[in-house]
């Protein structure tokens, strides 16, 4: 009888371990999904539409993702694709029920940016960081600009037709070259590549390309974040 009850208990805490598993699971797909809606109901005048991650393509100097979202949901080239609170690449390669997704940090990549607590703008390019990390490199800055480590970046707004204001990453360190064109400060992404399970693509087409202010001015964002 003794053997029986400690099968039987045994058996028992077995399923309750599986269901408290489960919990978990749904509880972090919950969290998820509130996180995500939230963010797509702050900018609704962006029309975002969340899609799922099917497939990836990654390696030292590559980073693409595909997505089940196509055509058919209205997703078409060059739309800026997100998770909560940070910019993750835009879309190319649009089929009828799927997409692909150039990564930030992506050789290949490169995005109008700018620095916020300056407004001096510059190119954003993939590249792997010395250390390994994923990581970005603005360029085509100013000679006199002298941004501080952890100043943020965001979308500029111009030249794609891009959402201004995603935010970007964080400035790590800027290095000096003796030639503009080999000047170029890191960028730290604030997305986690390594974890990425859905993403969020703003279908947001500008009646006309937004018109960059000139430096020193205040620029709206059209992109509110969470808190």
């Amino acid at each position: 009888n003794l053997e029986y009850e400690y099968e039987q208990l045994r058996i028992k805490v077995d399923e309750l371990t599986d269901q408290a598993m489960l919990v978990n699971e749904l509880r972090n797909a919950l969290q998820v999904a509130n996180d995500f809606g939230d963010e797509i109901d702050r900018n609704r005048n962006l029309d975002g539409v969340m899609a799922n991650i099917i497939g990836r393509d990654t390696s030292n100097y590559t980073f693409t993702l595909t997505i089940d979202k196509g055509m058919d949901s209205g997703i078409e080239e060059n739309m800026a694709v997100t998770v909560p609170g940070a910019l993750i690449g835009y879309t190319f390669d649009v089929e009828k029920s799927s997409s692909k997704v150039l990564c930030i940090v992506d050789s290949n990549a490169s995005v109008s940016a700018l620095i916020e607590s300056s407004r001096d703008q510059g190119l954003l390019k993939g590249t792997l960081a010395i250390d390994g990390k994923y990581a970005c490199r603005m360029y085509y800055l100013s000679f006199t600009t002298l941004p501080r480590p952890g100043d943020r970046v965001v979308t500029l707004g111009a030249g794609m037709e891009f959402p201004k204001g995603i935010p970007i990453g964080y400035v790590r360190e800027s290095t000096r070259g003796l030639e503009d064109s080999k000047q170029y400060i890191v960028i730290d992404p604030i997305a986690d590549f390594d974890h990425l399970e859905y993403v969020i693509v703003y279908r947001y087409r500008p009646p006309f390309a937004e018109v960059v202010e000139p430096r020193g001015a205040h620029v709206d964002t059209t992109f509110v974040p969470l808190p």
